[in-house]
Protein backbone atom coordinates (compact mmCIF):
# COMPACT_ATOMS: atom_id res chain seq x y z
CA UNK A 1 0.00 0.00 0.00
CA UNK A 2 1.07 3.56 -1.49
CA UNK A 3 1.84 6.28 1.69
CA UNK A 4 0.29 9.07 1.26
CA UNK A 5 -0.39 12.61 2.73
CA UNK A 6 -2.37 15.97 1.82
CA UNK A 7 -1.86 19.64 2.48
CA UNK A 8 -4.14 21.26 4.58
CA UNK A 9 -3.86 24.71 2.89
CA UNK A 10 -4.35 24.90 -0.48
CA UNK A 11 -6.67 21.85 -0.58
CA UNK A 12 -6.14 18.99 -3.07
CA UNK A 13 -2.85 19.63 -2.85
CA UNK A 14 -0.45 16.17 -1.30
CA UNK A 15 1.98 13.33 -2.47
CA UNK A 16 2.03 9.73 -2.94
CA UNK A 17 5.12 7.48 -2.30
CA UNK A 18 5.98 4.23 -2.44
CA UNK A 19 5.09 2.05 1.11
CA UNK A 20 8.77 2.18 2.20
CA UNK A 21 8.97 6.19 1.66
CA UNK A 22 7.51 8.46 4.01
CA UNK A 23 4.93 11.17 2.60
CA UNK A 24 5.85 14.53 3.77
CA UNK A 25 3.00 17.41 2.64
CA UNK A 26 4.82 20.49 4.04
CA UNK A 27 2.46 23.71 3.71
CA UNK A 28 4.71 27.09 3.70
CA UNK A 29 2.88 30.00 3.25
CA UNK A 30 -0.26 28.77 1.67
CA UNK A 31 2.04 27.06 -1.15
CA UNK A 32 2.19 23.07 -0.42
CA UNK A 33 5.35 21.00 -0.96
CA UNK A 34 4.95 17.24 -1.37
CA UNK A 35 8.16 14.76 -1.40
CA UNK A 36 8.76 10.97 -0.63
CA UNK A 37 11.36 10.39 1.82
CA UNK A 38 13.03 7.23 1.69
CA UNK A 39 14.14 5.35 4.57
CA UNK A 40 17.89 3.44 4.55
CA UNK A 41 17.05 -0.05 5.10
CA UNK A 42 20.25 -0.20 8.05
CA UNK A 43 19.59 0.46 11.48
CA UNK A 44 17.30 -0.03 14.23
CA UNK A 45 13.58 1.13 14.39
CA UNK A 46 14.86 4.32 17.02
CA UNK A 47 17.77 5.27 14.37
CA UNK A 48 14.88 5.31 11.46
CA UNK A 49 12.30 7.30 13.78
CA UNK A 50 14.77 9.61 14.87
CA UNK A 51 15.94 10.08 11.18
CA UNK A 52 11.98 10.77 9.80
CA UNK A 53 11.59 12.67 12.77
CA UNK A 54 14.30 15.13 12.09
CA UNK A 55 13.52 15.55 8.78
CA UNK A 56 9.96 16.22 9.60
CA UNK A 57 11.03 19.23 11.98
CA UNK A 58 13.11 20.98 9.24
CA UNK A 59 16.52 19.82 10.23
CA UNK A 60 18.92 19.64 7.10
CA UNK A 61 20.24 16.49 6.38
CA UNK A 62 23.76 17.09 6.78
CA UNK A 63 23.19 18.47 10.31
CA UNK A 64 21.44 15.44 11.60
CA UNK A 65 23.11 13.26 14.14
CA UNK A 66 22.85 10.75 17.31
CA UNK A 67 20.42 8.87 15.43
CA UNK A 68 20.40 6.55 18.35
CA UNK A 69 19.07 8.97 20.90
CA UNK A 70 15.91 7.64 22.91
CA UNK A 71 12.97 9.53 21.44
CA UNK A 72 10.69 11.95 24.34
CA UNK A 73 7.01 11.43 25.15
CA UNK A 74 6.99 14.57 23.03
CA UNK A 75 8.47 13.71 19.45
CA UNK A 76 6.65 10.38 19.84
CA UNK A 77 3.13 12.23 20.13
CA UNK A 78 4.76 14.23 16.99
CA UNK A 79 5.35 10.84 14.92
CA UNK A 80 1.98 9.49 16.40
CA UNK A 81 0.22 12.74 14.97
CA UNK A 82 1.18 12.83 11.60
CA UNK A 83 1.39 16.56 11.81
CA UNK A 84 4.01 19.41 13.01
CA UNK A 85 4.79 23.26 12.93
CA UNK A 86 7.38 25.29 13.41
CA UNK A 87 8.47 28.75 11.89
CA UNK A 88 10.98 28.93 9.78
CA UNK A 89 12.53 32.14 8.15
CA UNK A 90 9.20 33.92 9.55
CA UNK A 91 7.45 31.57 7.56
CA UNK A 92 4.90 29.41 9.08
CA UNK A 93 5.13 25.87 8.59
CA UNK A 94 2.84 23.06 8.25
CA UNK A 95 4.47 19.53 7.66
CA UNK A 96 1.62 16.64 7.64
CA UNK A 97 3.12 13.14 7.46
CA UNK A 98 2.26 9.05 7.07
CA UNK A 99 5.65 7.07 8.35
CA UNK A 100 6.42 4.06 5.85
CA UNK A 101 4.71 0.66 6.37
CA UNK A 102 6.08 -1.42 9.46
CA UNK A 103 7.85 1.93 10.75
CA UNK A 104 5.01 2.45 13.95
CA UNK A 105 6.32 4.11 17.12
CA UNK A 106 4.13 2.18 19.21
CA UNK A 107 4.31 -1.14 17.68
CA UNK A 108 6.27 -4.28 18.20
CA UNK A 109 9.05 -3.17 16.06
CA UNK A 110 10.04 -0.39 18.47
CA UNK A 111 12.16 -1.25 21.83
CA UNK A 112 13.06 1.15 24.17
CA UNK A 113 11.95 4.03 21.94
CA UNK A 114 11.16 6.49 24.79
CA UNK A 115 13.72 8.46 27.06
CA UNK A 116 12.36 8.02 30.78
Amino acid sequence: MKTTCKCLRPPGGGTECPPQNMAMCKTINGECHGSCIEVFEYGSTIEKLNYLLNIIKGVPEEEIQSLNLPISNRDLEILNSGTYKYVEDFKQVVVNFRLPEGLNPGGNNSQRVLSR
